[in-house]
């Protein structure tokens, strides 16, 4: 099989209003160990913050926290970039959605990213309705299939491959419709600089916000592993803006692998 660096594809394009700020945490099972994740989202910016969840051995557990530090990250859509950061080295680092378009200021400021744009990546996203509803949350949620597909070019960083996610569950709308992030993004490999694709948009159909549901995912139509979402709480008070933003005091890294 051909090396395929993990690649996530974030769609952010929801179609019907429900309300502008929510608070949500969910609980990801895969192949044995378990994620917490709690989402906090206000108009167009969104902020994520994950940490493991270690069964058995306190001391095994501890060793593996400290391995993968916690680190939070914020999608700032109105600025095409998402940040992350490391609040206890205080410390941030920006990811552009298009790091074709760097303007000469923001490369004198990456000295150890140097990013080489080769080939191309096919996004694509199609929804299945199954038709079928029930309350959740006091919502509707709907149970959908959800199918995501990137195909890279010959020419690009690895050479040909595809990738496939493959999500069946119960999705529900959760933004307003102005609040939507029309700008789809695919993040790689970046921790010493790196190569990314040219991306084409393909075929784009939004499913919502996954409650709960499966999700799999296949490289080269081979399926490599099968996770779990369940949603554990919900809120919709209103958030603080502060919470998406880079906060006061913090340094800029001048690579990933700082944080």
């Amino acid at each position: 099989m051909k090396k395929f660096i993990g690649i996530i594809l974030i769609f952010s394009l929801t179609v019907l209003p429900a309300f502008a700020d929510y608070k949500i945490t969910q609980k990801r099972t895969m192949q044995g160990m378990g994620q917490e994740t709690t989402v906090y989202s206000k108009g167009v910016r969104e902020r994520r913050e994950t940490k493991m969840i270690m069964d058995g051995d306190p001391e095994t557990a501890a060793v593996m926290a400290k391995m993968m530090p916690n680190v939070t990250y914020i999608s700032q859509c109105d600025l095409k970039q998402d940040v992350s950061l490391n609040d206890a080295k205080k410390l941030y680092f920006v990811d552009p959605y298009d790091w074709t378009s760097l303007t000469p200021e923001q490369k004198i400021r990456r000295p150890a990213e140097k990013v080489t744009i080769k080939g191309t990546m096919t996004v694509s996203s199609i929804v299945t309705d199954s038709g079928k509803r029930q309350q959740m949350f006091g919502m509707t949620a709907k149970w959908l299939k959800h199918v995501q597909s990137m195909e890279s070019s010959a020419d690009s960083c690895e050479g040909r491959s595809n990738m496939r996610m493959e999500t069946e569950g119960w999705y529900v709308d959760l933004v307003l419709q102005q609040d939507r992030c029309p700008t789809p993004r695919v993040e790689g490999p970046t921790y010493s600089g790196g190569c990314r694709p040219r991306m084409i948009i393909k075929g784009m159909q939004d499913p919502g916000f996954l409650l709960t549901g499966t999700i799999k995912t296949f490289i080269d139509d081979k399926l490599q592993m099968t996770s779990s979402v369940e949603t554990t709480a919900l809120s919709k008070a209103t958030l603080d803006q502060a919470l998406f933003e880079i906060p006061k005091g913090y340094t800029e890294a001048a690579s990933l692998a700082e944080l």
